[in-house]
C-alpha cells in the first residue's frame, strides 16, 4: 500500500473514531442534562410538599436530613434525591436552620417546650407554638403577620442557657437593624424552657455573662416551669425563680394537681412572698387578655397535670392572644377586638372598628380619608392615615393614638381648656370620660371643638348634632 493511501486511511479511522467519540460525549451529556433536571424536579415537589405540611421545617440533600432533624418524606430514585424535614432538636441545635427575619419584623417570639419533648418527637404545647399559630401551613418562611418573628423548640437538662441568651439578644439586635425599630421580646418557656429562658433573662447559672440579661423582655410566660422534676410550687419563693426588672411583664401558668411534678412560682427581685396576681392555676382560674387580670372563677383547662398542659388548647389560644395584644399596635390585630382597646385602625382597609361589648361584634365601621378630620400633609410619612390613627402624629390636625384614635377627652389633661385631647397638643392617652356635648369649630382655623349644650361635631359636614349619651363621646358616627 502506497504512502496516500495510507495517509487516507488512517484519517478516515481517525474521523470515525472521533464522530463516536462525540456521539458518546452527547449521550452522557443529555443523560447527565436529564439527571440533573430530574433532581430539580424532586426539590420542586418536596418545597411543594413541605410548604403544606405544618410540621415541615425545609427541604434538603442530607440523606434523612442529617443531625437535629428526621426525614418525614423522600424523593429517591432518579435525579438528585431531596428530602422533607421535621425539626428535632433543641432549641440552640434548631436556632441555626431558622429562616432570617424581614425588614418588618419587630416582635420576636421564642416558645420552649421541656425536656419531656424527646428527639424525635414527644408532644408539647410550644415546640410547635409558632408553626401552629404564626405561620402560614406550618411554614417558618410564611409569617402570619408581617411584624412577628417566631422560633419555637424546646429545652433540654443539657440546654446551655448561656448559648440561648446570646443566640435571642444577637437576633433582637439583627431584627433592630433590619425593621428600624426597637425589638420587643416576648418569651413563653414550659418546664425545662421556663428554666432555661429564666436563667437567660436573669443572667444566672451557665448565662451569668451573656447578653440577654442587659435585654429589656417586654412579656415572660412561664408555665409550670421547672428545673427538677419536683413538687416545686409548695416551696413558694424559697424554690422558686426569680426575674429582675429588665422583665417589663411576668406571667406564670400552673397546676397543683397531685401528681409527682409540679412547676415552681416566679417572682422578682425584692418580692418577700409569691405575687399570686401573676400566677393563674390553670384548673381554677383564667387570664383575661382584654384586662390583664386574673379571673378566679373560670377555669383554663380541666382537670391537667404536668403533662396535661400539653393538651389544653384553650391555655394555648390565650398565650397567643397576649403575643398578639403586645404586638397589636404595630400589626393588623387579627384576634377579638376587645384585645386590642375599644377602637383601631384596620391598616388595609383604613376602617376604624368600635367594638361593642354587649354584642360582642365590631361595629360602626367607618372609611377615613386624607383630610377629613385630620391633616396628614405634614408628618413623617405619605400613608394617607389620618394622624389620630397614626404613630408618628406630630400635633398636627387631630392628634390621638392608633389604639383610641379619638376617644381620649379633657378629663385627666394638665388644664381645664375644655378642648378635647384628641386636638389638643396635650393628648393624654387612656381619658375615657370627657365633657357632654360640643360646639362646633371651623375646621379650617386652629381651634378645636368645645363641648356645650348637648352637642357634638359632625365630622362630615361639621355640624352640630345631639349627643345620644355620655359613653359614645366620639368625633366620629
Amino acid at each position: 500500500m502506497d504512502e496516500k493511501k495510507r495517509i487516507v486511511i488512517t484519517i478516515i479511522i481517525s474521523i470515525l473514531a472521533l464522530t463516536i467519540l462525540i456521539v458518546m460525549v452527547n449521550k452522557n451529556l443529555v443523560g447527565m442534562g436529564s439527571w440533573i433536571d430530574a433532581g430539580l424536579e424532586n426539590k420542586k415537589i418536596c418545597n411543594e410538599w413541605c410548604n403544606q405540611e405544618s410540621h415541615c421545617s425545609h427541604c434538603s440533600t442530607i440523606y434523612n436530613c442529617g443531625e437535629d432533624y428526621t426525614g418525614m418524606k423522600h424523593w429517591n430514585g432518579y435525579g438528585e434525591n431531596w428530602h422533607a424535614c421535621e425539626k428535632r432538636g433543641t432549641i440552640n441545635h434548631y436556632w441555626n436552620h431558622r429562616p432570617k427575619p424581614t425588614n418588618e419584623q419587630n416582635i420576636l417570639v421564642v416558645a420552649l417546650g421541656g425536656a419531656s419533648t424527646s428527639y424525635g418527637g414527644g408532644k408539647s404545647i410550644f415546640k410547635w407554638f409558632c408553626e401552629d399559630f404564626f405561620y402560614k401551613n406550618g411554614n417558618p418562611n410564611l409569617p402570619t403577620y408581617d411584624n412577628i418573628y417566631c422560633i419555637s423548640s424546646y429545652a433540654g437538662v443539657h440546654t446551655n442557657s448561656g448559648i440561648l441568651s446570646d443566640n435571642i439578644a444577637e437576633l433582637a439586635e439583627e431584627m433592630k437593624e433590619k425593621s428600624g425599630k426597637p425589638t420587643k421580646i416576648f418569651l413563653i418557656g414550659k418546664s425545662m424552657g421556663g428554666c432555661k429562658l429564666q436563667h437567660a433573662v436573669s443572667g444566672t447559672k451557665a448565662a451569668k455573662s451573656n447578653k440577654l440579661k442587659n435585654k429589656d423582655i417586654e412579656y415572660f410566660v412561664g408555665v409550670d416551669m421547672s428545673c427538677l422534676k419536683s413538687e416545686g410550687f409548695a416551696g413558694g419563693i424559697s424554690e422558686g425563680l426569680e426575674f429582675k426588672d429588665n422583665v417589663k411583664n411576668l406571667l406564670v401558668f400552673h397546676q397543683t394537681m397531685q401528681d409527682d411534678h409540679t412547676g415552681v412560682v416566679g417572682y422578682f427581685k425584692g418580692d418577700s412572698e409569691v405575687p399570686m396576681d401573676i400566677h393563674v392555676d390553670v384548673n381554677k382560674e383564667t387570664w383575661d387578655v382584654a384586662q390583664s387580670e386574673k379571673i378566679e372563677t373560670v377555669p383554663t383547662c380541666n382537670g391537667v397535670n404536668h403533662k396535661g398542659l400539653d393538651d389544653c388548647d384553650k391555655l394555648k389560644e390565650t398565650i397567643q392572644k397576649m403575643v398578639l395584644k403586645v404586638a397589636c399596635k404595630d400589626c393588623e390585630c387579627m384576634l377579638n377586638q376587645e384585645d386590642c382597646g375599644s377602637a383601631y385602625l384596620d391598616k388595609k382597609t383604613n376602617q376604624v372598628c368600635n367594638w361593642d361589648e354587649t354584642t360582642k361584634s365590631c361595629e360602626d365601621k367607618v372609611s377615613f380619608t386624607q383630610g377629613e378630620l385630620c391633616d396628614d400633609s405634614k408628618d413623617n410619612d405619605d400613608d394617607k392615615l389620618i394622624d389620630c390613627a397614626d404613630e408618628d402624629c406630630e400635633g398636627n390636625g387631630d392628634c390621638g393614638t392608633k389604639e383610641h384614635w379619638y376617644e381620649c377627652y379633657d378629663k385627666e389633661d394638665n388644664d381645664d381648656d375644655g378642648l378635647i385631647d384628641c386636638q389638643d397638643l396635650d393628648c393624654y392617652e387612656g381619658n375615657k370620660v370627657g365633657p357632654l356635648g360640643g360646639k362646633c369649630c371651623n375646621p379650617s382655623e386652629k381651634e378645636a371643638c368645645r363641648f356645650e349644650d348637648g352637642l357634638i361635631c359632625s365630622s362630615k359636614d361639621w355640624e352640630c348634632s345631639p349627643l345620644s349619651s355620655e359613653k359614645s363621646v366620639k368625633s366620629r358616627r
